[in-house]
């Protein structure tokens, strides 16, 4: 998938970002760059894939880091575009759940699972 994300330098457009990034999607990002966008939010993906891990993205060049980044500071939510694997990426992340993170899944319908 191929997602355009528009105001993707702000505070949600870039989580989202993120997280199409590290689903292994190619991201386009729009973003008008005014007094909401902070590019210093674009500044991290984390990836448990051991071989994308301490390089970084096309293009933009943000560092790839390790999946233990993402635990460290856990969102309030979570968008999952690898939705066909939200079964066992919930089961797996049983600590994000127990803190208060919640799942926003998109398909078949925009969904926010606790």
């Amino acid at each position: 998938m191929k997602p355009l994300i528009t105001g993707g330098a702000g505070f949600i457009g870039s989580a989202l970002v993120r997280m199409a990034s590290e689903g292994g999607h190619t991201v386009i990002n729009v973003d008008k760059l005014t007094y909401a966008s902070n590019l210093e939010n674009l500044n991290t993906i984390s990836d448990t894939t051991p071989t994308k891990q301490g390089k970084s993205s096309p293009c933009a060049h943000v560092p790839i880091r390790p999946y233990e980044d993402f635990v460290a500071d856990h969102p309030h939510y979570t968008v999952v575009f690898t939705w066909n694997h939200i079964q066992e990426i919930m089961e797996k992340e049983q600590a994000y759940k127990a803190v208060g993170g919640k799942w926003i899944n998109f398909v078949p319908k925009v969904d926010i699972q606790e």
